[in-house]
């Protein structure tokens, strides 16, 4: 009997100490997804300053190479929309910007959303 619940037990500690591992394997992955999602979103706003100060000056946008994508509308001169994309480590971070060109130098941020 003793040896019964000795077993018991052990089988019982066992799954718990094996439980407790596997979620401290699976949450050292999520706060990765979490930090790669940061930088990912950095990248993506990096390139949307970029696209914002070539509007803003007038000047042609260049593509910087961490930018997955960057696009800009203009067919509502002088409201510019901004779509900037960014991928590091397959975390991806989206950037929704609607800005109007007030003057040369100058603009007004209208909208600014992360996806």
């Amino acid at each position: 009997m003793a040896l019964i619940s000795a077993m018991l037990m052990a089988a019982v500690l066992l799954a718990l100490a094996a439980s407790a591992g596997r979620a401290g394997f699976w949450g050292r992955f999520g706060s990765l997804d979490y930090e790669n999602k940061k930088i990912a979103l950095a990248a993506a706003r990096g390139c949307a300053n970029q696209a914002l100060l070539g509007i803003a000056n007038g000047e042609t946008v260049i593509l910087w190479s961490r930018c997955q994508d960057l696009r800009i509308n203009a067919e509502n001169y002088p409201v510019y929309e901004i779509i900037a994309r960014a991928n590091w480590k397959n975390s991806f971070a989206r950037l929704n910007i609607k800005v109007q060109k007030i003057s040369e130098g100058k603009i007004e941020i209208i909208e600014w959303r992360e996806f």
